[in-house]
């Protein structure tokens, strides 16, 4: 019997409106942040989610979270969609969902301790309670490699990456299954970072976790991730197992990443893509990368490519892949 996806994403849109005029509500254009997306993660699972700045992957994140609602679409937790949930409903889902932010210095309360900032998902969601919430907080401290006697420090009296193990340990607090790692490295020092990853990737193996990892850094996502998809201008237009899509590439938008992918041996013969991204108010017709796209013919132009299976579980949104 087929295991129960832990997340199902089907045709996620979320559309901003831009405005202006003395007051700004004169709407003159819509951006589409994310349009029409689709994927699942399986438990214990990790989801790569790739992508040139402003591409939507963050917006996904926090659709994700409910933290933004979606104009269309389904998410769902365990079948469960996450956009009809009641606040009862919804505040059980913050026990099983959580999320670590891109910014260690931002995402803190700075006049909150350590054991406050932690502590505050157990108090919300009533997980925990007088002396055992103690006990779980330094718990928490000391799996993400910190000691208990930081417990009554302010955020500002750490360094960068200790300030992101402490939010890792906050989204830990309530004992989560899924965790969206929207950027959690890239603000830090490479060394930094791979002390971040490895414990991730530990905490993963401990407690059977599922993560969404949103990042610019392929070198990072092929590190932990199972999967991965690669999103431009708010579209998915490759979905692949990390070793084949490493490998065997079918988009022409994954082929000039990974082709500026630093390697043991040195940087690749770089794919130069031509032209300046598009913008997300004025997208091309037909396919969205085809103004940059090497290989793009009259179709790419009329035609719009639906993202479809090109080999085993090997997706891609190319008409020529």
């Amino acid at each position: 019997m087929q295991e129960q996806r832990l997340i199902e994403v089907q045709n996620l849109t979320k559309i901003f409106p831009v405005t202006e005029g003395f007051i700004f509500t004169k709407v003159v254009a819509e951006l589409k942040a994310v349009d029409k997306i689709s994927f699942h993660i399986n438990p214990g699972e990790t989801l790569g989610l790739v992508g040139e700045s402003g591409c939507g992957k963050s917006t996904t994140g926090k659709l994700l979270m409910r933290l933004m609602e979606p104009d269309s679409g389904v998410a769902c937790y365990r079948g469960q969609n996450i956009y009809e949930m009641s606040k009862s409903n919804l505040l059980h889902l913050r026990r099983k969902m959580q999320i670590v932010f891109q910014d260690p210095f931002s995402s803190l309360n700075p006049r909150k301790t350590v054991s406050e900032i932690i502590s505050y998902p157990m108090k919300v969601t009533k997980t925990y309670s007088g002396k055992q919430m103690k006990k779980r907080v330094n718990e928490l401290i000391r799996l993400v490699g910190l000691s208990p006697h930081h417990a009554n420090r302010f955020a500002h009296q750490f360094s960068g990456g200790q300030r992101q193990r402490i939010g890792v340990a906050r989204a830990l607090a309530v004992n989560p299954e899924f965790i969206v790692l929207d950027e959690p490295v890239s603000a830090l020092d490479v060394s930094i970072q791979a002390q971040i990853i490895n414990l991730l990737r530990e905490l993963q193996d401990t407690f059977n976790l599922s993560y969404l990892f949103i990042s610019h850094d392929l070198n990072v996502v092929e590190h932990l991730s199972n999967r991965v998809a690669v999103m431009y201008l708010g579209k998915i237009v490759e979905l692949a197992d990390r070793d084949e899509l490493f490998s065997a590439p079918k988009h022409p938008y994954t082929k000039a990443l990974l082709s500026a992918v630093l390697t043991k041996d040195g940087i690749q013969d770089e794919m130069i893509l031509e032209g300046e991204i598009p913008s997300p108010t004025n997208i091309p017709s037909g396919c969205r990368f085809r103004s940059r796209c090497p290989r793009a013919e009259e179709i790419c132009k009329d035609r719009e490519p639906g993202i479809e299976e090109k080999a085993n579980e090997h997706f891609a949104a190319c008409h020529f892949a």
